[in-house]
């Protein structure tokens, strides 16, 4: 794909979400965040998600911690997810034989 618009006007995001209030949303905010006047990263990774066939991995564990929060955060001051620790991955990682699409 060329560009933006490209990824935008891809039929795999509308073929995903029928209900159009949700779909132009959607649209709207990830088109904002690529304009620079929102300051979001999940919109467009949503967007990408959605035009790489919606398959994401999700860990079992939370393996991250998020130290961005406090007065000079710059979105998650009071987040009550800022107390939820990070844990160890267990080595060799089991990978599941098979998974399925819902």
């Amino acid at each position: 794909m060329e560009s933006f618009e490209d990824y935008i006007d891809d039929p795999k995001i509308s073929g995903l979400i029928e209900n159009e209030y949700v779909l132009s949303t959607l649209i709207k905010k990830a088109t904002n965040a690529y304009e620079d006047k929102i300051d979001t990263w999940d919109y467009p990774w949503f967007i990408s998600c959605m035009i790489n066939s919606g398959l994401i991995a999700v860990p079992n564990k939370n393996l991250i911690r998020n130290i961005g929060f406090g007065e000079g955060a710059t979105h998650t001051s009071g987040n009550i997810h800022n107390e939820r620790e990070n844990e160890e991955i267990t080595l060799p990682i089991k990978h599941p034989v098979f998974f399925s699409i819902k």
